[in-house]
């Protein structure tokens, strides 16, 4: 279980410009702040994190990128148009979230399970609020095109994965709207969120496999002391 000494990273809000938004039908809206997601500051933190653990274990696996392909260049394209409540919500909840989760639990597993679901409710909803602002600077207006929910679980699975077990990195990314899609609710959008379940659980299937070959290689190979 993860605790102070493994603490969480939210990749950092960058701020890109003002913009007009620009209503259907050609009326000019009201000025929004326009911010990314740092990804690249985000992965060389993790990357350090991870070069630390191969000294430890004698390990030298590299550091495998999260998402296929397609779902990693939506995510590192998006941008953001935030009005001052979402801007001041979405940094409570991360805030909240690193804080409910960093802290130390000396109890059994499943308590400190439960312990960290607060945690996890306020990453995902930081991340669902990102979501439902996406900023379409063809049209100068949000963008709907892509589902709020599909959105929202590739982003939880960019920030989970390297932070937590892969089990746990896939229940909290795709369980959601795992749930939505098998009850229908997705709407036109149901088709695309199929295939990224489908590409996603793959990926973490691919993941898997290549940790457990590697803990294999140190278990036969031990690093000398």
């Amino acid at each position: 279980m993860l605790g102070t000494t493994h603490p969480l990273y939210f990749p950092r809000l960058v701020f890109r410009g003002i913009f007009a938004l620009q209503r259907p039908g050609g009326d000019t809206g009201k000025e929004l702040r326009i911010y990314s997601l740092c990804w690249d500051e985000f992965d060389e933190r993790l990357k350090a994190k991870h070069r630390a653990r191969c000294d430890q274990t004698g390990n030298d696996d590299e550091f495998l990128s999260t998402l296929p392909e397609r779902w990693e260049d939506l995510i590192k394209s998006l941008s953001f148009a935030l009005d001052a409540s979402y801007l001041t919500e979405i940094r409570r909840n991360v805030r909240r979230g690193l804080e409910e989760w960093n802290i130390t639990r000396p109890f059994d597993t499943c308590v400190r399970e439960s312990c960290l679901r607060p945690a996890k409710a306020h990453i995902r909803t930081a991340f669902y609020l990102l979501a439902d602002c996406i900023f379409d600077p063809e049209t100068g207006y949000y963008d709907r095109t892509n589902n709020l929910f599909l959105v929202t679980a590739a982003l939880l699975a960019r920030f989970w994965t390297h932070q937590t077990g892969l089990s746990m990195a896939e229940e909290n990314s795709l369980s959601d709207l795992a749930v939505l899609y098998n009850k229908g609710r997705l709407g036109k959008t149901a088709k695309n969120a199929c295939i990224f379940l489908k590409d996603q659980r793959d990926r973490f299937a691919e993941l898997h496999e290549i940790s457990v070959s590697n803990s294999l290689k140190v278990v036969a190979n031990p690093p000398r002391k």
